[in-house]
């Protein structure tokens, strides 16, 4: 850095250096520097980035293999170069800027107007160098019909004064430089001059606060009229440091000292910024050999403004149906929606909201209300509840102070998108990429985390930015543990927007069967098991015949056939849907349920031993099993004992004196009675299956008191254990 200081800048006071050092943490800042691969073994400085050319000073060898040496320091000169840009980072090869551009002294640096056939350049002015003074002059030179003229010193360079790092306004037609001509406030100042009726008017120093009692110099002025410079100021990182200035407003705008890691304790001097500001070169002796570099710098967290807030989120849905049950309370059906995840709901219309994405099977059942069987299934089908497709922060909203707290973002989805980089903003100006990171809060406070995401188009290749926010309480552990309970904590997955509904389909023309069971053996309809029926039909499928009772179009209609096959002993009997004769899709799910032959069942070991149905009566609201029926159930028992294949059926019945609800519950303390007493001979509870059936069984009435009197019983009945 003296080197260069002695020859361009006569008259600079050397820099002091402030015991200040670099800020070092790396997710403490946005920005990324890294030092160029173009860079030599000599000073390489002040860049400047012209289309895809990048044009920098430095004293490397030319192609010449000549090196120009100052007689009085033996330190090389430096000359303009430039290399084509592959990336932000990687360049081609280097390439000697023009003979008539460079000279045998030092040259650059050097900046450009927009259309790139003007130019402006700091060099020594041979005509103003006497024995101890090498002022320096800023030339101008135009490019004609794709050549270089030779370059002319600007009219106001005179005397013994310096003027170089010129940088020119997007008009085009005003320049700043940096002089040490007299009148200013010491050591080096920037100074504007403007290009009037084709002459460069007399430079006017750009005042204080811009200016100091130390030296400011390299200034560049960006596209969007944001003025950078360096100066030796104190209170500055040590050495010269990059300050800026927002020149669309100069007087009331303030002079502001660029953070780590533009700053360093070294020198940072010679800075241009893209038009974004999100990347850019800087020149700077930091590194750990002691020379001028150049550097990129790139903002790693860019583009995310404006970022949404994320929502408390929820998975609700809204499931309905149109009935095709008239009346169902004055029936004794009622209409039960099946969730797929253990929730049951009982009404036409169900708002449930799930707890996790899955895939679930919906069911809307008609139930029988006083035994809770399923009567008829309305509809059936399989509902996937998606991960959502949208960006989601998972954390605490509440999270403990100096602990490494998770927060991740691996569950986000964007539609159409394959999210390809993560980049999260604390709020406490720490940074970090990735979709998940550790995080300590050191802190109390309350922190608006963000997340954002470079996210590729699945069709066009091109890329996005997305981002959401969230805010976040800070406190410690003990704090937390107090309050748990008035925390909140965000729940998975977000919610979609609004309610979404879904409907069955319409049947039309349909008619309704009650399916009885099912059946390897070809049992003739008009077997012994089917008295009492109407309506019996057989289907057969592959190797299995499936019966049912009754063909109604209204589900109404259905209810009688379906109660008499219930007292009849088809205990899993249930209404199911046909078009013409082809069942409706999903309503086999209904269909269960074996039946065997002529409803006698073949005691294994006996063939000749068959049990048809044995009917235990109680006395009038008593649910006390007497004394008189314990043989034959023992019997029973035997029987049940040696053939494991077998059930119970235990189906009670009360007569209509009374209340419905308390004829049902005294039915289903008789069946209690009886299931008590098999099960203390041994036989499992799952062989013995109770059907209350309250009053709703009757067979003979007396005339007189028109009261059913042999309904007080239970009817027990051998099957083939269901499968």
């Amino acid at each position: 850095m003296k080197h260069r200081l002695i020859f361009f800048i006569a008259l600079f006071i050397a820099a002091c250096t402030y015991g200040q050092t670099e800020a070092a943490k790396e997710d403490s800042s946005k920005i990324e520097i890294t030092r160029l691969p173009l860079n030599s073994n000599r000073g390489d400085f002040s860049p400047f980035l012209l289309g895809n050319k990048l044009f920098f000073t430095s004293g490397r060898v030319h192609r010449y293999g000549l090196v120009y040496i100052d007689a009085d320091t033996t330190k090389e000169l430096e000359d303009v170069f430039y290399a084509e840009k592959i990336d932000t980072l990687h360049f081609k090869h280097v390439h000697y800027f023009s003979e008539k551009i460079n000279t045998k002294y030092n040259d650059g640096p050097l900046c450009f107007n927009a259309s790139g056939d003007l130019l402006f350049i700091t060099g020594n002015d041979e005509k103003r160098m006497l024995k101890d003074v090498e002022p320096l002059d800023v030339f101008m030179a135009k490019k004609v019909n794709g050549h270089w003229e030779h370059p002319t010193s600007l009219p106001f360079c005179t005397g013994t004064s310096t003027y170089c790092h010129p940088t020119l306004m997007k008009d085009g037609k005003t320049l700043i430089f940096s002089s040490d001509r007299a009148g200013g406030f010491g050591g080096m100042d920037l100074y504007m001059t403007k290009l009037e009726n084709g002459t460069w008017s007399e430079p006017q120093n750009l005042g204080s606060p811009i200016n100091s009692k130390a030296n400011e110099i390299f200034p560049f002025m960006s596209a969007t009229n944001i003025l950078y410079f360096s100066s030796s100021r104190q209170k500055g990182f040590g050495g010269l440091d990059f300050y800026k200035l927002d020149f669309n407003d100069p007087f009331s705008s303030k002079v502001l000292l660029l953070p780590p890691p533009f700053n360093s304790s070294k020198d940072d001097f010679g800075i241009w910024v893209d038009s974004t500001a999100d990347y850019g070169y800087l020149s700077s002796n930091r590194g750990t050999a002691g020379d001028d570099d150049i550097y990129l710098f790139e903002n790693k967290y860019s583009g995310f403004e404006n970022c949404p807030g994320q929502k408390k989120p929820t998975f609700c849905f809204t499931f309905f149906e149109e009935s095709t049950l008239q009346a169902e309370d004055t029936l004794g059906m009622i209409y039960e929606w099946d969730l797929g995840d253990g929730t049951k709901m009982r009404g036409l219309r169900a708002r449930h909201c799930f707890k996790k994405p899955g895939n679930y099977t919906i069911q809307l059942n008609v139930i029988d209300k006083s035994s809770g069987a399923l009567f008829y299934n309305e509809l059936a089908y399989d509902f996937t509840v998606e991960e959502p497709k949208l960006l989601f922060i998972e954390c605490p909203d509440t999270i403990a102070r100096g602990k490494s707290t998770l927060i991740d973002s691996k569950k986000s989805k964007i539609p159409g998108y394959t999210i390809k980089e993560a980049y999260w903003f604390f709020g406490d100006e720490k940074y970090a990429m990735g979709s998940s990171s550790q995080h300590t809060f050191k802190k109390d406070g309350n922190y608006l985390l963000q997340l954002g995401v470079d996210a590729r188009h699945d069709s066009t290749g091109k890329y996005k930015k997305f981002c959401v926010q969230k805010m976040v309480l800070v406190k410690d552990s003990l704090w937390i543990k107090k309050h748990a309970t008035s925390l909140t904590k965000t729940s998975w997955p977000p919610p979609k927007k609004g309610e979404t509904k879904y409907q069955g389909a319409k049947k039309d023309s349909v008619n309704y069967r009650v399916h009885l069971g099912s059946s390897k053996e070809n049992i003739p309809t008009d077997s012994k098991i089917f008295s009492g029926l109407k309506d019996v039909k057989k289907q057969k499928k592959e190797d299995t015949y499936t019966y049912t009772s009754g063909n109604v179009k209204k589900l109404s209609d259905a209810i009688p056939y379906y109660l008499t096959a219930k007292e009849k002993g088809f205990k899993n009997a249930a209404v199911i849907g046909f078009y013409g004769d082809n069942l409706i899709v999903n309503q086999e799910k209904s269909m269960k349920g074996e039946i065997s032959d002529a409803g006698i069942i073949s005691v294994e070991g006996n063939a000749s031993q068959t049990f048809k149905t044995y009917t235990v009566w109680f006395d009038f609201d008593k649910s006390a099993m007497l004394d008189i029926y314990k043989e034959p159930l023992d019997s029973l028992c035997d029987i049940l004992k040696k053939n494991k294949k077998l059930g119970l059926m235990i189906l009670s019945i009360s007569d209509s004196v009374g209340t419905t609800a308390y004829n049902l519950d005294l039915s289903r303390r008789r069946a209690a009675s009886v299931q008590n007493y098999l099960l203390k001979k041994g036989i499992k509870q799952s062989r013995l299956d109770i059907i209350p059936l309250g009053e709703n069984v009757p067979t003979k009435y007396k005339q007189q008191k028109n009261i059913v009197i042999s309904n007080r019983r239970v009817e027990l009945l051998l099957v083939k254990k269901q499968k």
